[in-house]
């Protein structure tokens, strides 16, 4: 359900209990100083300097914004609150220095901002002050598990992808933060072949503990069902993670340049050598089996 229509359910059940709802009030009645919005993206939104424009920051789930006004932009979105053209403008909740814009399906106002908050540029709309870069959000406390317990690397395979044949990712722990880089590559619409420098479907996240890297798999659409670990490797964090940025741009080929040959690459850059290379077996379901030493599979 989109943000309209939770807006609408509203005011229908007001109705229905002989209560007045006020489903869009005049500009001048609106709230001058903005609405408390809630970052709605799981892990995080992306903060831009203009809407559409470039990205200057990102605000992880549930950090809470002032919202200031709202403006269209010239395409649509999806996510969280559904499909619209919405951009919010949003500020710091306590000082109220303005920060920039996040689309406003992955922004929970609660409403419909147009409802809320005058449109950005109109005569009751805040006055525009320049958009600073929000400093980076403060790292959460490290889960116990993560303290001081060194070099850690996981390979994790969705048995029922690629029409049974198993899919792949991976995740390595930093031995001094004891933050983690986990991800995969997906291909795009079931290609067998795309180009270097074009979209492959990679992708990266960073998180704070195993049991968080377990749940983004689990979570994730590609129906992850097992893993296993090994301690002990080298742990060139840096070197994996340029790594997942240059697997961004690899290109894919489902013979030789795919996401079991990715997950390898990383592994390797971390330092990790107790792998099977993939030339051993192409279909990932048999290789993550063929991991001697390493911990038995589980489920995320």
């Amino acid at each position: 359900m989109t943000k309209r229509k939770t807006v609408a359910a509203a005011a229908a059940a007001g109705m229905l209990a002989g209560t007045a709802f006020a489903l869009s009030p005049p500009a001048s009645a609106r709230a001058a100083d903005g609405v408390i919005g809630r970052a709605a993206g799981d892990p995080s939104v992306n903060i831009r300097r203009a809407p559409e424009g470039e990205i200057i920051g990102t605000a992880p789930l549930n950090k809470r914004f002032r919202t200031l006004c709202w403006t269209a932009g010239a395409g649509s979105h999806t996510g969280w609150g559904g499909t619209n053209k919405l951009w919010d403008k949003v500020a710091d909740l306590d000082t109220g220095a303005e920060i920039g814009y996040i689309a406003d399906v992955w922004l929970d106002t609660g409403a419909d901002v147009t409802g809320q908050v005058p449109e950005c540029g109109s005569r009751n709309a805040p006055d525009s002050a320049p958009v600073e870069t929000p400093p980076p959000p403060a790292a959460p406390p490290p889960a116990p598990e993560t303290v001081g317990t060194g070099a850690r690397a996981c390979v994790f395979v969705a048995s029922v992808g690629a029409s049974r044949l198993g899919h792949v990712g991976w995740a390595v722990r930093d031995p001094g933060s004891g933050d983690w880089l986990y991800g995969s590559t997906d291909s795009v619409g079931g290609s067998g072949f795309i180009p270097p420098g074009h979209d492959n479907g990679s992708w990266y996240r960073t998180t704070t503990s195993e049991a968080e890297v377990r749940k983004g798999f689990k979570r994730h659409d590609r129906n992850y069902d097992g893993y296993r670990c090994i301690n002990g490797s080298v742990g060139t964090f840096p070197v994996a993670k340029a790594q997942a940025q240059f697997n961004i741009r690899a290109g894919y080929w489902v013979l030789g340049n795919n996401c079991l040959d990715h997950t390898l690459s990383i592994l390797r850059a971390y330092g990790e050598t107790r792998i099977p290379p993939a030339q051993m077996t192409v279909l990932p379901n048999v290789w993550i089996d063929t991991l001697l030493l390493w911990e038995p599979k589980n489920r995320p």
